[in-house]
């Protein structure tokens, strides 16, 4: 594996250890705070962070960087409603882990990627593992 690769793993590991520090977090959230208050919170503390980063950048957006902004808020929202009305968070996490199952096919009818045998298996093992943790 290449340094850049080792570098993308590090980053994605750190990623990993991020989101699974926001989701026990918003579960523990969510038994005081009312969904939509959640949902804003977040949101709105992510956007004041990224607002210095803006500035620097000045990002040129696009229907693509919005529409990927606006489903990914949206996300949050279904989240922290299902947050709310559930009893554990583990679960409803492992169910919104299948997100990287959802792009493939997404890929799959849209781009016409063809999918290697060895990446029809990893989605049946993740429908099958997330299934197993969730019910």
């Amino acid at each position: 594996m290449s340094r850049i690769e080792l570098t993308a793993v590090g980053l994605a590991l750190g990623a990993a250890l991020a989101w699974g520090a926001w989701g026990f977090l918003s579960d523990r959230a969510s038994v005081r705070a009312a969904p939509l208050t959640l949902w804003v919170t977040v949101v709105l503390v992510e956007a004041i962070a990224v607002i210095p980063v803006a500035f620097l950048i000045r990002p040129a957006f696009s229907w693509l960087t919005i529409a990927a902004g606006l489903a990914g808020t949206i996300g949050y929202a279904l989240f922290f409603l299902a947050l709310r009305r559930g009893s554990n968070a583990a679960p409803l996490i492992a169910i919104t882990a299948l997100y990287p199952a959802v792009t493939l096919i997404l890929q799959v009818i849209i781009t016409r990627v063809q999918l290697h045998p060895r990446q029809v298996v990893g989605l049946a093992l993740a429908i099958i593992a997330i299934a197993l943790i969730a019910l």
